[in-house]
């Protein structure tokens, strides 16, 4: 249920920010929010407590990022706490984000190779899936050593898989069935 509350949360911020053209800019003042709450836990905490009447967490989300974000992007948080929903906080932000990529045409891609790949490949490799999918690639890498070599790529629901180890593997499955 709390996804589906967040997600129409997100989408409604989302709409709201397309109709009045601040897409990026509240994208980077939830980025903004977020790591503020991250590096307090304790604010969101505050913000979450009942006991607290709702003016004063609306004076404390005023003073804390009042200056540094767009009113817009205020009066959401408001809203939020207003209605018990700042909770949701975390799962509205991956909501406005997941649909600002999609408006955007940018694609999540993850890449893991068994050692560290030098920027020069990374381009080339951020290069060749944007010309597979059509979209700006978003690309992060991760090193497993237990891959022996190759390239798994996870871009969506697809992956794309070029690893020694599952090479190994699907050689072991065939040797299998021949026995």
């Amino acid at each position: 249920m709390a996804g589906v509350i967040a997600q129409r949360y997100g989408v409604s911020l989302f709409e709201a920010a397309k109709e009045e053209d601040l897409l990026d800019k509240i994208r980077e003042d939830l980025g903004l929010a977020e790591g503020l709450i991250k590096e307090n836990p304790e604010f969101l905490r505050l913000l979450e407590t009942p006991m607290i009447p709702k003016e004063e967490r609306r004076k404390v989300l005023e003073q804390a990022l009042g200056q540094a974000v767009h009113q817009y992007t205020l009066n959401f948080l408001d809203i939020l706490v207003d209605r018990g929903r700042i909770s949701l906080f975390y799962e509205i932000c991956t909501e406005y984000r997941r649909l600002y990529d999609e408006d955007k045409g940018i694609q999540e891609a993850e890449v893991t190779t068994a050692a560290p790949i030098s920027e020069a490949l990374e381009q080339k490799l951020r290069k060749k899936l944007e010309e597979i999918t059509g979209k700006t690639i978003r690309l992060s890498c991760k090193v497993d050593a237990k891959l022996l070599g190759g390239v798994v790529v996870n871009i969506g629901n697809r992956q794309m898989d070029s690893s020694v180890k599952s090479r190994l593997e699907e050689l072991g499955r065939q040797l299998a069935a021949i026995s």
